[in-house]
């Protein structure tokens, strides 16, 4: 499948929004401006989807969640290990009662919740400009690299990929918002996207 430039245009537009809301709650949330990149679309091998992204192969804290409805697939917020604690002591602060174990629960948690907190404002925004119910699972917190992020998916399963950068700027931490749909959802989108501007 291959997307022409006004495709990917709306595509682009489409996360653009989508995205910015989430920006704007993790600004909320930390108090701090958020900076973010114009997000990326492109169709790709589930299996080169890794390559693809701006990441380094070391493990990386994710956050993610499926999505059935008007679009399936999956959504996730990506941070390097140590940058999610700096994300984590900077809205929650230092728990000087925990140590060890403890603390590294503490930190998984609330990082699952600042990415359930991202991940399902950009979705529900998705869903309302769509004009449909996208639905999200559980969100699940978990340490890998980019390329186990992706693994399983078969050499020849296609899908689109949306993502963007996001940056505090006082607190320099950055992260990536990125969404993995569906060969068949991403035909949806484009029909949606279309019936849209054609209205």
């Amino acid at each position: 499948m291959e997307l022409t430039e006004a495709q990917l245009d709306a595509l682009k537009e489409i996360a653009n929004i989508g995205i910015s809301r989430a920006a704007t709650q993790l600004s909320l949330l930390l108090s701090d401006k958020i900076v973010m990149n114009v997000p990326n679309a492109r169709i790709t091998l589930l299996s080169e989807a890794s390559k693809t992204l701006n990441t380094t192969d070391e493990d990386m804290a994710v956050v993610y969640q499926d999505l059935s409805g008007e679009l399936a697939g999956r959504a996730h917020l990506v941070l390097n290990t140590e940058e999610s604690k700096v994300l984590v002591h900077a809205l929650l602060g230092n728990v000087p009662t925990l140590s060890g174990a403890d603390l590294l629960a503490y930190e998984h948690e609330a990082m699952t919740e600042i990415g359930n907190i991202v991940i399902s404002t950009c979705i529900s925004t998705l869903g309302n400009l769509l004009d449909g119910e996208i639905f999200l699972t559980v969100p699940t917190y978990s340490e890998k690299s980019a390329l186990d992020m992706f693994a399983g998916g078969g050499k020849a399963k296609d899908v689109l990929i949306m993502e963007t950068v996001l940056k505090a700027t006082n607190k320099n931490v950055e992260g990536m918002l990125v969404l993995v749909l569906t060969l068949e959802s991403a035909t949806d989108l484009l029909d949606m996207l279309s019936g849209l501007l054609d209205s």
